[in-house]
């Protein structure tokens, strides 16, 4: 359904069963699970879908393994099976990630772990290799209960950690490993949840750039940012997964909330030959000089550098500071103290905030776990759901647990589960990489184009890169690719088609990994633009504005010049 045929389908028809604030990939889960129980939903969003929190995560999909110290096994539980899901059902996106933890001390932790599982201390401390077998051992064992597709942990000794990593600092007494896994493109994940839902036949929608203003009496007042018109809806149940901006949204309905009390996590791209070379295709997960748990993870052909947890106040005022910078790019040192890293090897900075439940405790302290928090309806006004905490792995579990309770009060039963429902391009994903080549060969032989162009493709969208396959097959510019970028014209104006695209930044950010990669320059923005101007009938005072204010946010949010 195009956007605006959403609009005039509310115009004609206010009422819907559930709205639902926020399209991160909570709000996103919660939508594809209703509409899988064939209940109408319109998932709106300030912004663009997944722009939010869910776009400034690590990229892990992973258990948890450090909130083991603070007696959260129910979460690690939940999560690690979470995650063993995700790598079946997502794996275009979610892929194992060998993960290494680099100890400087066999005894560390003995004393401190112990008094934070028992919530007698907040304050971080090192882990040594005594604590971390017996860490490992619990996650091992919560993971064997689900689709167990991953390798068991293990200890190295120092001799062979160097020989697996030759530029490891000296100091290290071993290293121990693990697998979790990682999302190599979180945003198109979430758009591919929304799109599910929308080809469910529950006549649901989805409106990024449209948030809630406002309550009367029944309604909902929604303003639409492409034009600034509002429009009423009536809704009979409200689930709220506007992340850090819960409260904002339950106060413009008339129901303060003090739900929320969020931190700041910063991330850096860097590009770094000998570092990622060092890594050996592992992530790094240590303690940095302050005893915060960091990473350094390969990302693509970059790294990425995480993260900082600061309490913040205000989410719509977050930004990496040169603070956080100098933080995340000396922590490197430690690990591999020949590898030295400056300002001029950053090609992206990104920063969100945790929506964590309001907490007196320390940062670093306060739960992941997920809570469903409900401001009861009355004669009238609809009861809404507050979506608080949570993990970018465990987002579908939450939805089922949000769904359920809607359905109750819909009094309506669960029609479908969602455990093993496929997403997107991980629908019938090949299994081996010689499958993966025989797709890849199948596809081009179908639609006439180069086998290399077909590998990209499925490298970018899995299976879905049949959609797009089919579409540059038959259009005009076909396999034409653009001057300066990896991207296809064909398959550019396909993203302007398809995927709800509006402003020039949501092609650059979210839907194509061009700016986070660190592959924007003045010719790609020129090309991107003059296609999406084309595409989107855009006036010429219309694309020069779509130029600025893309330039503007990548500049001030991304630390991106171009």
């Amino acid at each position: 359904m195009l956007r605006q045929d959403a609009l005039d389908a509310l115009h004609r028809n206010p009422e819907v069963s559930v709205l639902i604030a926020g399209a991160g990939v909570n709000g996103a889960g919660v939508f594809r699970d209703l509409a899988c129980q064939g209940v109408d939903a319109l998932l709106v969003d300030q912004g663009d879908f997944g722009a939010g929190t869910s776009a400034a995560s690590s990229h892990l999909i992973h258990g948890g393994l450090r909130y083991l110290e603070y007696g959260d096994f129910r979460l690690v539980r939940e999560a690690v099976q979470e995650r063993n899901r995700l790598l079946v059902n997502a794996s275009h996106y979610v892929q194992p990630l060998p993960t290494c933890i680099p100890l400087f001390s066999h005894v560390s932790g003995l004393l401190n772990a112990p008094l934070r599982f028992l919530g007698l201390r907040d304050a971080a401390a090192a882990r040594g290799t005594w604590i971390v077998r017996l860490g490992l051992a619990l996650y091992d064992r919560f993971s064997r209960s689900i689709h167990d597709n991953l390798p068991a942990s293990r200890l190295v000794n120092r001799q062979a950690s160097r020989e697996l990593f030759p530029a490891l600092n000296p100091r290290i007494k071993a290293t121990a490993h693990y697998h979790d896994a990682w999302v190599r493109h979180p945003e198109r994940l979430i758009l591919e949840l929304i799109q599910a839902g929308l080809r469910e036949p529950a006549a649901g929608m989805a409106l990024n750039y449209m948030s809630v203003v406002a309550r009367d009496q029944q309604d909902v007042l929604l303003r639409d940012h492409t034009n600034g018109t509002d429009i009423r809806v009536r809704p009979r149940v409200i689930v709220n997964a506007a992340g850090p901006w819960i409260d904002q949204v339950n106060q413009r309905l008339g129901r303060p909330s003090a739900f929320i009390g969020g931190t700041k996590g910063s991330h850096l791209v860097v590009a770094h030959d000998a570092l990622y070379e060092a890594l050996q295709g592992h992530m790094m997960f240590f303690e940095h000089t302050d005893g915060r748990v960091v990473l350094i993870c390969p990302f693509h052909d970059r790294i990425l550098l995480g993260t900082t947890d600061i309490r913040v106040d205000d989410p719509d005022d977050t930004c990496c500071t040169p603070e956080e910078e100098a933080y995340l790019l000396t922590m490197v040192s430690q690990v591999f103290p020949r590898i030295a890293l400056s300002p001029a090897d950053i090609v992206f900075r990104f920063c969100g905030v945790r929506p964590l439940g309001a907490s007196d405790k320390a940062a670093a302290a306060i739960s992941r776990d997920h809570q469903l928090r409900l401001l009861p309806g009355t004669a009238t006004q609809a009861p809404v759901y507050s979506l608080t905490g949570g993990k970018w792995t465990t987002f579908r579990a939450f939805a089922e647990q949000t769904v359920d309770a809607v359905l109750t009060e819909l009094e309506l039963p669960r029609r479908r589960a969602t455990q093993d429902l496929a997403i997107g391009g991980g629908r019938a994903y090949p299994d081996t990489p010689a499958a993966a080549e025989d797709y890849v060969r199948d596809l081009a032989a179908q639609y006439h184009l180069r086998p290399a162009t077909c590998r990209e493709l499925f490298a970018r969208y899995g299976t879905g890169a049949e959609d797009v396959a089919s579409f540059c097959a038959g259009h005009a510019q076909g396999e034409e690719r653009m001057p300066h970028s990896c991207l296809l014209k064909a398959e550019l104006v396909y993203l302007c088609r398809h995927e709800m695209v509006v402003h020039l930044e949501d092609l650059l950010l979210r839907r194509t990994l061009l700016a986070m990669l660190g592959q924007l320059s003045s010719a790609v923005l020129e090309e991107v633009v003059t296609v999406m101007a084309s595409e989107l009938e855009w006036t010429a005072a219309h694309k020069e504005a779509e130029l600025r204010q893309a330039r503007a946010k990548l500049q001030t949010r991304h630390g991106v010049v171009c």
